[in-house]
Protein backbone atom coordinates (compact mmCIF):
# COMPACT_ATOMS: atom_id res chain seq x y z
CA UNK A 1 0.00 0.00 0.00
CA UNK A 2 1.25 3.66 -1.30
CA UNK A 3 2.72 5.04 1.76
CA UNK A 4 1.40 8.84 2.03
CA UNK A 5 2.62 10.16 5.35
CA UNK A 6 4.25 12.66 3.36
CA UNK A 7 2.46 16.16 2.80
CA UNK A 8 2.57 17.50 -0.36
CA UNK A 9 1.82 21.27 -1.42
CA UNK A 10 -0.01 22.21 -4.37
CA UNK A 11 0.93 25.48 -5.56
CA UNK A 12 -1.75 27.25 -7.94
CA UNK A 13 -1.33 30.88 -8.68
CA UNK A 14 -4.64 32.30 -10.36
CA UNK A 15 -5.77 35.36 -11.77
CA UNK A 16 -9.56 35.66 -13.92
CA UNK A 17 -9.43 31.85 -14.22
CA UNK A 18 -13.05 31.35 -13.57
CA UNK A 19 -13.57 29.24 -17.10
CA UNK A 20 -11.41 26.18 -15.53
CA UNK A 21 -10.51 26.93 -11.81
CA UNK A 22 -12.84 24.18 -11.00
CA UNK A 23 -11.57 21.73 -13.28
CA UNK A 24 -8.30 22.59 -12.07
CA UNK A 25 -8.72 22.07 -8.64
CA UNK A 26 -10.99 18.89 -9.03
CA UNK A 27 -8.25 17.45 -11.11
CA UNK A 28 -6.21 17.88 -6.97
CA UNK A 29 -9.21 16.56 -4.91
CA UNK A 30 -8.87 13.63 -7.34
CA UNK A 31 -5.58 12.10 -7.06
CA UNK A 32 -5.00 8.89 -5.53
CA UNK A 33 -2.31 10.90 -3.34
CA UNK A 34 -4.82 12.43 -0.49
CA UNK A 35 -1.95 13.64 1.66
CA UNK A 36 -2.01 17.25 0.11
CA UNK A 37 -2.37 20.79 0.75
CA UNK A 38 -3.98 23.48 -2.01
CA UNK A 39 -2.71 26.90 -1.63
CA UNK A 40 -4.70 28.74 -4.42
CA UNK A 41 -2.81 32.42 -4.77
CA UNK A 42 -5.34 35.07 -6.41
CA UNK A 43 -3.56 37.87 -8.08
CA UNK A 44 -6.36 40.84 -7.65
CA UNK A 45 -9.19 38.77 -9.91
CA UNK A 46 -11.80 40.86 -11.09
CA UNK A 47 -13.91 37.74 -11.98
CA UNK A 48 -15.90 35.19 -9.82
CA UNK A 49 -12.24 32.93 -9.83
CA UNK A 50 -12.50 33.36 -5.87
CA UNK A 51 -16.51 32.97 -5.52
CA UNK A 52 -15.71 29.47 -7.20
CA UNK A 53 -12.70 28.17 -5.14
CA UNK A 54 -14.71 29.38 -1.80
CA UNK A 55 -17.56 27.18 -3.01
CA UNK A 56 -15.22 24.14 -2.70
CA UNK A 57 -15.94 22.29 0.70
CA UNK A 58 -12.62 20.68 1.40
CA UNK A 59 -10.25 21.76 4.03
CA UNK A 60 -7.03 21.04 2.41
CA UNK A 61 -7.70 24.39 0.21
CA UNK A 62 -6.39 27.60 1.43
CA UNK A 63 -7.30 30.42 -1.02
CA UNK A 64 -4.74 33.17 -0.19
CA UNK A 65 -5.81 37.07 -2.12
CA UNK A 66 -2.89 39.04 -2.66
CA UNK A 67 -3.79 42.56 -1.88
CA UNK A 68 -1.96 43.66 -4.88
CA UNK A 69 -1.00 41.85 -8.49
CA UNK A 70 2.34 40.60 -7.74
CA UNK A 71 2.44 38.45 -10.96
CA UNK A 72 2.99 34.96 -11.45
CA UNK A 73 6.50 34.69 -10.21
CA UNK A 74 5.67 36.37 -7.15
CA UNK A 75 2.83 34.07 -6.39
CA UNK A 76 5.16 31.46 -7.33
CA UNK A 77 7.50 32.57 -4.44
CA UNK A 78 4.68 33.42 -2.15
CA UNK A 79 3.76 30.36 -2.54
CA UNK A 80 6.75 28.37 -1.84
CA UNK A 81 7.35 29.99 1.15
CA UNK A 82 4.02 29.30 2.96
CA UNK A 83 4.25 25.89 1.61
CA UNK A 84 4.61 23.11 4.33
CA UNK A 85 4.81 19.93 2.44
CA UNK A 86 8.03 17.72 1.93
CA UNK A 87 7.73 18.18 -1.61
CA UNK A 88 5.73 21.00 -3.99
CA UNK A 89 3.53 20.58 -6.95
CA UNK A 90 3.10 23.57 -9.48
CA UNK A 91 -0.42 23.99 -11.36
CA UNK A 92 -1.40 26.95 -13.52
CA UNK A 93 -5.13 27.44 -13.04
CA UNK A 94 -6.30 26.66 -16.20
CA UNK A 95 -4.02 23.24 -16.27
CA UNK A 96 -5.11 19.69 -15.30
CA UNK A 97 -3.28 16.59 -13.49
CA UNK A 98 -4.78 13.22 -14.49
CA UNK A 99 -5.49 11.37 -11.18
CA UNK A 100 -2.30 9.65 -10.82
CA UNK A 101 -0.09 12.57 -11.37
CA UNK A 102 1.01 12.97 -7.47
CA UNK A 103 1.54 9.29 -6.52
CA UNK A 104 3.44 8.47 -9.69
CA UNK A 105 6.03 11.88 -9.32
CA UNK A 106 6.10 11.35 -5.62
CA UNK A 107 6.84 7.67 -5.53
CA UNK A 108 9.95 8.22 -8.25
CA UNK A 109 11.42 11.05 -6.15
CA UNK A 110 11.56 8.63 -3.30
CA UNK A 111 12.67 5.59 -4.69
CA UNK A 112 15.10 7.02 -7.22
CA UNK A 113 16.32 9.74 -4.60
CA UNK A 114 15.28 12.36 -7.22
CA UNK A 115 15.03 16.21 -5.65
CA UNK A 116 13.57 17.57 -9.31
CA UNK A 117 11.02 15.91 -11.51
CA UNK A 118 9.18 17.11 -14.60
CA UNK A 119 6.53 15.00 -16.64
CA UNK A 120 5.52 14.73 -20.34
CA UNK A 121 2.21 16.64 -20.83
CA UNK A 122 -1.00 17.07 -23.56
CA UNK A 123 -1.46 19.63 -24.54
CA UNK A 124 -5.44 21.14 -24.91
CA UNK A 125 -7.37 23.17 -26.30
CA UNK A 126 -10.54 25.32 -24.46
CA UNK A 127 -12.58 22.45 -25.42
CA UNK A 128 -10.42 19.73 -23.52
CA UNK A 129 -9.53 18.53 -27.01
CA UNK A 130 -6.13 17.05 -27.84
CA UNK A 131 -3.71 19.25 -29.53
CA UNK A 132 -1.04 17.60 -31.71
CA UNK A 133 1.63 20.03 -30.78
CA UNK A 134 4.90 18.54 -30.15
CA UNK A 135 5.34 18.11 -26.35
CA UNK A 136 8.85 16.58 -23.87
CA UNK A 137 10.40 13.94 -25.25
CA UNK A 138 9.51 10.50 -25.53
CA UNK A 139 12.51 9.26 -23.82
CA UNK A 140 12.54 9.83 -19.97
CA UNK A 141 16.25 11.15 -18.66
CA UNK A 142 17.75 11.37 -15.24
CA UNK A 143 20.39 14.36 -15.91
CA UNK A 144 23.73 14.86 -13.78
CA UNK A 145 24.28 18.24 -13.72
CA UNK A 146 27.65 19.21 -15.61
CA UNK A 147 28.54 21.23 -18.97
CA UNK A 148 26.88 19.44 -21.46
CA UNK A 149 24.08 18.49 -19.96
CA UNK A 150 23.15 22.31 -19.38
CA UNK A 151 24.18 22.51 -23.17
CA UNK A 152 21.96 19.97 -24.05
CA UNK A 153 18.84 21.27 -22.54
CA UNK A 154 19.83 25.22 -23.50
CA UNK A 155 20.00 24.31 -27.12
CA UNK A 156 17.03 21.65 -27.13
CA UNK A 157 18.81 18.43 -27.85
CA UNK A 158 17.39 16.83 -24.49
CA UNK A 159 13.59 18.13 -24.28
CA UNK A 160 11.64 18.42 -21.44
CA UNK A 161 8.68 20.57 -20.34
CA UNK A 162 9.84 23.48 -17.97
CA UNK A 163 6.48 24.78 -17.68
CA UNK A 164 5.71 24.73 -14.19
CA UNK A 165 2.60 22.38 -13.88
CA UNK A 166 5.26 20.01 -14.93
CA UNK A 167 7.34 20.20 -12.28
CA UNK A 168 7.97 18.06 -9.26
CA UNK A 169 9.92 19.14 -6.84
CA UNK A 170 11.56 18.32 -3.07
CA UNK A 171 10.73 21.87 -0.59
CA UNK A 172 14.65 22.18 0.01
CA UNK A 173 15.61 26.05 0.10
CA UNK A 174 14.66 26.77 -2.92
CA UNK A 175 15.96 28.98 -5.54
CA UNK A 176 13.10 32.30 -6.84
CA UNK A 177 11.54 32.14 -9.55
CA UNK A 178 13.02 35.82 -11.00
CA UNK A 179 13.11 37.88 -13.86
CA UNK A 180 15.97 38.80 -16.17
CA UNK A 181 16.03 42.43 -17.83
CA UNK A 182 12.58 42.41 -16.63
CA UNK A 183 11.38 39.88 -18.64
CA UNK A 184 9.11 37.64 -17.09
CA UNK A 185 8.94 35.45 -20.42
CA UNK A 186 11.01 31.92 -20.02
CA UNK A 187 11.37 32.51 -16.21
CA UNK A 188 10.39 28.76 -15.49
CA UNK A 189 13.08 27.93 -17.73
CA UNK A 190 15.82 29.48 -15.73
CA UNK A 191 14.23 28.12 -12.64
CA UNK A 192 14.79 24.86 -14.01
CA UNK A 193 18.62 25.62 -14.43
CA UNK A 194 18.73 27.58 -10.90
CA UNK A 195 17.42 24.32 -9.35
CA UNK A 196 19.66 21.70 -11.76
CA UNK A 197 22.63 23.61 -10.24
CA UNK A 198 21.31 23.46 -6.88
CA UNK A 199 20.18 19.68 -6.48
CA UNK A 200 23.11 18.25 -8.67
CA UNK A 201 20.95 16.50 -10.64
CA UNK A 202 17.32 16.81 -12.99
CA UNK A 203 15.10 13.92 -14.29
CA UNK A 204 12.20 13.96 -16.84
CA UNK A 205 9.81 11.58 -17.03
CA UNK A 206 7.82 10.28 -20.59
CA UNK A 207 4.37 9.44 -18.88
CA UNK A 208 1.78 12.13 -19.61
CA UNK A 209 0.67 13.00 -16.42
CA UNK A 210 -0.60 16.69 -16.73
CA UNK A 211 -3.08 18.68 -19.32
CA UNK A 212 -1.65 22.11 -20.30
CA UNK A 213 -4.23 23.92 -21.73
CA UNK A 214 -3.62 26.71 -24.59
CA UNK A 215 -6.63 29.26 -24.91
CA UNK A 216 -7.36 32.19 -25.94
CA UNK A 217 -7.16 34.27 -22.90
CA UNK A 218 -3.27 33.35 -21.74
CA UNK A 219 -1.58 36.34 -20.74
CA UNK A 220 1.49 34.96 -22.13
CA UNK A 221 0.23 34.87 -26.09
CA UNK A 222 -1.76 38.01 -26.04
CA UNK A 223 0.81 39.92 -25.10
CA UNK A 224 3.31 38.39 -27.71
CA UNK A 225 5.57 41.03 -28.69
CA UNK A 226 9.53 40.97 -29.65
CA UNK A 227 9.91 39.92 -25.78
CA UNK A 228 9.36 36.51 -27.53
CA UNK A 229 12.66 37.15 -28.71
CA UNK A 230 14.43 39.45 -26.17
CA UNK A 231 13.35 37.28 -23.26
CA UNK A 232 14.69 34.11 -24.18
CA UNK A 233 18.19 35.83 -25.73
CA UNK A 234 18.46 37.15 -22.14
CA UNK A 235 17.47 34.26 -20.25
CA UNK A 236 20.06 32.17 -22.31
CA UNK A 237 22.88 34.52 -21.63
CA UNK A 238 22.01 34.48 -17.87
CA UNK A 239 22.02 30.67 -18.31
CA UNK A 240 25.34 30.68 -19.50
CA UNK A 241 26.97 33.09 -17.05
CA UNK A 242 25.43 31.42 -13.95
CA UNK A 243 26.54 27.77 -14.61
CA UNK A 244 29.54 28.82 -16.36
CA UNK A 245 29.04 27.85 -19.73
CA UNK A 246 30.24 28.88 -22.78
CA UNK A 247 28.99 28.48 -26.29
CA UNK A 248 30.83 27.70 -29.45
CA UNK A 249 29.84 30.24 -32.41
CA UNK A 250 27.47 27.06 -33.85
CA UNK A 251 26.36 26.89 -30.58
CA UNK A 252 25.32 30.28 -30.38
CA UNK A 253 23.56 30.25 -33.61
CA UNK A 254 21.90 26.90 -33.21
CA UNK A 255 20.39 28.86 -30.29
CA UNK A 256 19.36 31.81 -31.71
CA UNK A 257 18.02 29.68 -34.44
CA UNK A 258 15.66 28.35 -32.10
CA UNK A 259 14.51 31.56 -30.46
CA UNK A 260 13.63 32.84 -33.29
CA UNK A 261 11.98 29.28 -34.84
CA UNK A 262 9.64 29.08 -31.35
CA UNK A 263 8.85 32.94 -31.14
CA UNK A 264 7.80 33.01 -34.51
CA UNK A 265 5.83 29.75 -34.17
CA UNK A 266 4.37 30.67 -31.01
CA UNK A 267 3.05 34.45 -32.34
CA UNK A 268 1.26 32.83 -35.39
CA UNK A 269 -0.25 29.97 -33.51
CA UNK A 270 -1.92 32.71 -30.99
CA UNK A 271 -2.58 35.62 -33.71
CA UNK A 272 -3.13 33.12 -36.88
CA UNK A 273 -0.82 35.35 -39.16
CA UNK A 274 3.00 36.52 -39.01
CA UNK A 275 4.66 38.95 -36.38
CA UNK A 276 4.73 41.86 -39.02
CA UNK A 277 5.09 44.14 -36.22
CA UNK A 278 8.60 42.46 -34.68
CA UNK A 279 9.65 40.92 -38.14
CA UNK A 280 11.82 44.18 -38.65
CA UNK A 281 13.49 44.10 -35.22
CA UNK A 282 14.05 40.32 -35.47
CA UNK A 283 16.04 40.86 -38.60
CA UNK A 284 18.29 43.44 -37.84
CA UNK A 285 18.83 41.82 -34.16
CA UNK A 286 19.40 38.47 -36.27
CA UNK A 287 20.02 38.62 -39.36
CA UNK A 288 18.82 38.23 -42.58
CA UNK A 289 19.79 34.74 -42.43
CA UNK A 290 17.17 33.82 -40.16
CA UNK A 291 14.41 35.48 -41.84
CA UNK A 292 15.21 33.58 -44.98
CA UNK A 293 15.46 30.54 -42.63
CA UNK A 294 12.39 31.05 -40.78
CA UNK A 295 10.27 31.70 -43.65
CA UNK A 296 11.44 28.53 -45.57
CA UNK A 297 10.58 26.35 -42.58
CA UNK A 298 7.20 28.00 -41.45
CA UNK A 299 6.48 27.56 -45.61
CA UNK A 300 7.48 24.02 -45.81
CA UNK A 301 7.72 22.77 -42.31
CA UNK A 302 5.24 24.79 -39.76
CA UNK A 303 2.60 25.09 -41.45
CA UNK A 304 2.04 21.66 -43.48
CA UNK A 305 2.46 20.28 -40.11
CA UNK A 306 -0.65 22.57 -38.61
CA UNK A 307 -2.54 21.31 -41.05
CA UNK A 308 -1.63 17.61 -40.07
CA UNK A 309 -2.57 18.16 -37.13
CA UNK A 310 -5.22 19.66 -37.29
CA UNK A 311 -6.46 17.19 -39.54
CA UNK A 312 -5.30 14.59 -36.15
CA UNK A 313 -7.32 16.44 -33.71
CA UNK A 314 -10.32 16.12 -35.92
CA UNK A 315 -9.96 12.68 -36.38
CA UNK A 316 -9.33 11.95 -32.60
CA UNK A 317 -12.25 14.24 -31.15
CA UNK A 318 -14.55 12.34 -33.39
CA UNK A 319 -13.42 9.00 -32.42
CA UNK A 320 -13.79 10.04 -28.66
CA UNK A 321 -17.57 11.29 -29.17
Amino acid sequence: MLNQNDLISIIIPMYNAERYILRTVKSVLNQTYKNTEIIILDNCSDDASCEIVSSISDSRIRLIRNETNIGLNGSLNKGITLSKGKYIKFLCADDELVSECIEKMYLWATEKNIAIEYSNCKFIDENDNRIYDRAGSKKSYLLKYNEENVKSLLLGKIRVMPCVTSLFIRNDELPKFRLVNESGYHSDFLFLFDCFKKFGHLAYFSDELTRIRRHTQQGTYNNLNIDIFQGPLAFGEEICRANRVQLSRGEKIRYKFRVYRNGRSAFIRQHKKMPSNVTGYTSKYFGIGYSVALSLYVLFVFIPRKIMNKIKSIFHHQGKG
